[in-house]
């Protein structure tokens, strides 16, 4: 301004010098209301587009937040349920002290009033409990179909335990989540309902004045205000969201104005001045965006990209592929046995872990790739362009190299590997749900395979786990009435090798489906493993075959017990509780398991198996021969029985290796002083063969299928009778 007016002056003078005095006051006026209104005018532009900009920017901002809601609340219930003695706490006691202590009150103080409920599968409620202990903030009459909701959410998408929603209740909008927690074969569903207002806490949002009003009708528009639309899981708006509009170009002419209007001649310095602060409020603004968005999706631990960015970048990479590109693959990872490390080291330790992780996946990929981390160890990478199979598995192996290396947390080196789950969508078209149920289904697969491999979807996998389903379904069904649904359990003798004696029976499960028919143990027991329910299934055989061996005090009893029982802390006195129950003595009770169990030396089953070895149980190892067994196991154990699977016993006669390996056993339980039964015996020169060897005691079809327990009676008899005919042979 300054020097526009000295340029005017400048000209008059060289024109007229003299009378430069009589230049009008009223030109200069004039000139200076023109500048002062051009200045006005570029001012109002800018503050109105900054207005404009700042909206829009807010708009984002809040609905990243809004976003969230859910993903705070879900990080928060794992982090709790991981501490030690959490998951536990909802299958006990339900101590309302303890859950108000341990859950309520820790996610009233991040998310402000708090509603906590458990439910069982049914949605019985259990338990409640408020962080203001003397008023429940919600109706449970309007919240129960919402529950419901979210447990049939849960339930019929079979790799998903958590689950959220927002609803009107007491006339706030409020956010419900659900969590599936499982142990042993029962069921129970966490929720958490705190009001969506909780995640505006924080104190940079205060000045704004937000409000959240529940209700279907958007609130009346006022100019100073911006609303902004709450949506349920459905698509129903439930309540709107209004702030007070944070306008920083005005603020800033506002602010300027008199000192403009009364110091015209430095009008240029306080515009200027002016601009620098619109432009400060601007960069504020934007950072407040970049620092909200940055939250919203990257996962904190480790700065990649966490669920909802994963999204949002799957739809990007099917727009590209619609648009001609190559197909993409979605890799799925899961880090193998990072549980123990976490148990082992703390949670420290594992959270390092988790970023060295992390850092090493995005080595192993490329720049244009996307790497995600999308719960406690698990990851995920939108590998783009992916041309062939073949360059699908290359990136795959890379991440199995990289994670199969020694990883040094506290000096210390610990190793894991990885699974990875691969789905390629080669069209665009597929919903990215199902992208990343197939991708899930597949490392799964992977899992299965042995951990530390890569295995891509195939349809034929879609159908085998629907079975699995139908088949865990009805067996679970099954388990709540046996009768009702074909379980029972059968009885096969084990017989002296001279075939004079029954030395004790194996109890066995068998399940004849009522619509199904038979369905043999080598496909339903498998699925009870993956899924606990063995656990019951275990129990259910072990009650069953007590109540036999009480009739039957002079034969053994044989039942299986499967690896996950020994692995729980409290396995060894529910059996010794059992056995008082039925009046059982332990020492006719032997307890089989299998050689895998011994292999992974762990310090908990070495202590069951002593536990259960001091009350009297005896303990036989299953199929032995078919894994790495060797004798520090069987005399650390202190192992009473060898059972020889009846692979060998089949090959006896017809493979000279496997009648070797029988005879190296016999050996072996003759040397350390164990018994040894062989099964599997079906032909008469298989008896012979093995009685010739020395063997002691034999099972199989030779001498009985596996039989009711009505039929027990009749089979003690009929050797009775075959001994007492054999004695009166000899007396004459």
């Amino acid at each position: 301004m300054a020097s526009l007016i000295a340029d005017i002056k400048s000209k008059f003078q060289a024109a007229a010098p003299d009378k430069m005095r009589e230049v009008p006051m009223k030109s200069l006026l004039i000139l200076v209301g023109i500048s002062i209104s051009l200045i006005f005018v570029v001012l109002w532009l800018v503050s109105f587009k900054g207005d404009e900009i700042a909206q829009k920017r807010q708009n984002v901002l809040f609905g990243a937040i809004l976003e969230s809601q859910t993903s705070i609340t879900q990080d928060m219930t794992e982090s709790l349920l991981a501490l030690p003695g959490t998951t536990d706490m909802f299958f006990d006691s339900l101590s309302k002290r303890e859950i108000h202590t341990k859950l309520t009150q820790r996610f009233a103080d991040r998310l402000g009033t708090t509603d906590i409920l458990i439910s069982d599968i049914e949605g019985h409620i259990l338990f409640r409990d408020a962080s203001d202990i003397s008023i429940y903030p919600t109706d449970l009459q309007i919240l129960s179909p919402s529950l419901k909701r979210l447990r049939d959410k849960i339930q019929l998408s079979p790799n998903q335990n958590f689950a959220s929603d927002r609803l009107i209740l007491n006339d706030e909008v409020y956010h419900v989540s659900a969590r599936e927690i499982s142990m042993f074969d029962r069921v129970r569903y966490l929720y958490i309902a705190t009001p969506v207002e909780s995640i505006f806490s924080h104190s940079f949002l205060i000045p704004l004045n937000l409000k959240v009003i529940a209700g279907t009708h958007p609130p009346k528009q006022r100019a100073d205000l911006y609303v902004l639309d709450l949506k349920s899981s459905d698509g129903k708006i439930v309540g709107w969201l209004s702030w007070q509009r944070h306008l920083p170009g005005i603020t800033a002419i506002r602010h300027f104005l008199p000192t403009i209007l009364l110091v015209a001649v430095i009008i240029g310095i306080i515009s200027f001045l002016a601009w620098k602060r619109a432009t400060a409020l601007s960069n504020d603004i934007i950072f407040s965006h970049q620092e909200a968005q940055k939250l919203a999706l990257h996962d904190p631990l480790t700065g990649l990209a966490n669920r909802m960015l994963l999204k949002k970048q799957i739809e990007t990479a099917k727009a590209d592929v619609k648009r001609g590109r190559e197909g993409f693959a979605l890799h799925l990872i899961d880090l193998d046995k990072f549980k123990d490390i976490n148990d082992t080291m703390g949670h420290p330790a594992g959270d390092e872990l988790i970023r060295q992780a992390a850092t090493r996946l995005k080595d192993a990929c490329r720049a244009n790739d996307t790497v995600a981390r999308i719960g406690g160890d698990e990851f995920a990478v939108i590998q783009i362009e992916a041309t062939s199979t073949n360059t699908v598995s290359r990136l795959a192996r890379r991440i199995n190299e990289q994670m199969a290396r020694a990883f040094v947390i506290n000096n210390t080196e610990v190793y894991v590997s990885a699974s990875i789950g691969i789905a390629i969508d080669a069209t665009g078209e597929s919903q990215q749900e199902e992208i990343h149920r197939r991708a899930d289904i597949a490392l799964y697969k992977a899992k299965e395979a042995g951990r530390d491999q890569y295995c891509f979807f195939e349809d034929e996998m879609d159908a085998e786990l629907k079975h699995k389903h139908k088949i865990e379904r009805d067996l679970r069904q099954a388990l709540q009435e046996p009768d009702k649904n074909g379980l029972r359990v059968v009885y096969q003798p084990q017989v002296s090798a001279n075939g004079r004696h029954i030395r004790g029976f194996e109890a066995l499960i068998r399940w004849e489906h009522p619509v199904r028919g038979n369905v043999s143990p080598v496909d339903f027991i498998p699925i009870a493993e993956e899924t606990n329910l063995v656990i019951a299934l275990d129990e259910f055989v072990m009650k069953e075959a007590f109540k036999t061996a009480l009739k039957w005090p002079e034969v053994t009893m044989a039942v299986n017990v499967s690896a996950k029982e020994l692995h729980q802390d409290n396995y060894p006195h529910k059996i010794i509780a059992l056995a008082s129950e039925y009046n059982i003595r332990p020492d006719q009770i032997e307890l089989e398991i299998t050689e895998s169990v011994l292999l992974e030396d762990s310090p908990r089953v070495a202590k069951t198996l002593k536990i259960l070895k001091a009350a009297g149980f005896k303990i036989a190892l299953d199929d032995f021969g078919t894994g790495y067994s060797s004798l520090s196991y069987l005399r650390r154990h202190q192992v009473d029985k060898l059972k020889i699977d009846q692979s060998f016993v089949a090959s006896i006669g017809v493979r000279e290796d496997a009648s070797a390996v029988v005879q190296a056993i016999l050996s072996l339980g003759e040397s350390l002083g164990l018994s040894v039964t062989a099964e599997g015996v079906e032909t008469i020169e298989q008896r012979d063969s093995l009685r010739k060897r020395g063997c002691a005691y034999l099972q199989g079809y030779l001498f009985s299928k596996p039989l009711e327990e009505k039929s027990i009676v009749q089979i003690m008899k009929k050797f009775k009778d075959r001994n007492d005919q054999q004695r009166l042979q000899k007396i004459s």
